[in-house]
């Protein structure tokens, strides 16, 4: 009996404890860490300023924030998935637009012609880049006293 005792509060004591985090901490909130280097990551630290008191500010916000996170979830158990779902979302449109911009940025880097390329094109083709339409098209049109006469006028030439 006395080895199922032992072997019990043996597996007690090795499954309750937790793995700490390896980095120091800056804020612990429930089973939630902000290690130093997270913390130093989302913050932009300008240089020569104070690190520790901008560290201690930020984690003091983290604490509020996590703590009305927790009781939001609390107190609104409906919505929960809702709200997991719209993170997921833009997560994925947040990553999109990242890819977007990291692609534009490097085809723009690869096929940017500069002005005296296109110049030496247009020069040795010209028939090539003639515009198949006139660029604009204008009326003349002299416009009636009446302020009526002048609606209907704007009305045909703004029509189909």
């Amino acid at each position: 009996m006395k080895k199922y005792w032992l072997g019990f509060f043996g597996s007690l004591l090795i499954g309750g404890c937790k793995k700490a985090p390896s980095e120091p901490l800056v804020a612990r909130y429930q089973d939630k860490y902000l290690t130093r280097s997270e913390a130093l990551r989302r913050l932009a630290v300008p240089p020569g300023a104070d690190t520790s008191l901008l560290l201690r500010s930020y984690a003091v916000e983290w604490i509020k924030q996590q703590a009305l996170a927790d009781t939001a979830y609390r107190l609104l158990p409906n919505l929960r998935a809702q709200i997991e779902t719209q993170v997921e979302e833009y997560r994925t449109r947040l990553l999109i637009a990242h890819l977007s911009r990291l692609l534009t940025e490097t085809l723009q880097a690869r096929f940017v012609l500069s002005d005296s390329v296109l110049l030496a094109q247009y020069q040795a083709q010209p028939e090539a880049f003639r515009a198949l339409q006139a660029y604009y098209q204008y009326r003349w049109v002299k416009l009636p006293d009446s302020w009526l006469a002048r609606r209907e006028v704007f009305q045909y030439l703004s029509g189909p």
